[in-house]
């Protein structure tokens, strides 16, 4: 049985993006060694992206190596981007090893976009209940969230509760109302 790590983050009201911290430090052996002082960065988990991408101020900041070139599709435009190869921790120290990462010149507001590559290593769940937003990410995956047999189970409750007050009501004594002279 694997260790498991997860972190969840709460905000106020619904949100429009999910941002997190991601600390980020370049692979330099097949050992992952965490540094003590790793430089902390913007994310936003994007599920419409394939692969996880840093803009270009981290790689200059962090002076990565590139290892390759990949072909990125981006809103702009299929271009040819640098790839480096990367350790990232997320909140909590969910550790993503030795992912490869391409740099794009702008990510609108954020320093790393979290892309389906680490999302789909693992459980990723969002809830707004109560007006309250909820996001929880768990590595390994440990089963599947449905939430079809809950919702099928409280609208069954919900309908036995309808027809017992229905049936309550159909039981109660008849009034008689006087008319009144």
């Amino acid at each position: 049985m694997e260790e498991q790590r997860a972190f969840t983050r709460k905000a106020e009201g619904l949100v429009r993006e999910i941002r997190t911290e991601a600390g980020i430090f370049e692979v330099a052996s097949s050992q992952i060694s965490v540094p003590n002082n790793f430089e902390k960065f913007n994310a936003i988990w994007d599920t419409g992206a394939t692969n996880t991408a840093i803009a270009s101020t981290v790689v200059n900041k962090l002076k990565l190596t590139r290892v390759t070139f990949a072909k990125v599709g981006t809103a702009g435009g299929e271009i040819n981007a640098p790839v480096y190869l990367v350790n990232i921790i997320l909140p909590n120290n969910v550790i993503i090893p030795n992912i490869q990462v391409t740099e794009l010149k702008d990510l609108n507001n954020c320093d790393v976009l979290v892309g389906m590559d680490i999302i789909s290593q693992g459980d990723f769940a969002i809830t707004h209940l109560d007006g309250k937003a909820c996001f929880s990410f768990r590595m390994p995956p440990s089963r599947h969230v449905d939430f079809v047999p809950e919702s099928n189970e409280h609208n069954r409750r919900l309908t036995l509760n309808r027809l017992k007050t229905n049936q309550s009501k159909k039981n109660l004594p008849k009034r008689k109302f006087r008319k009144k002279r």
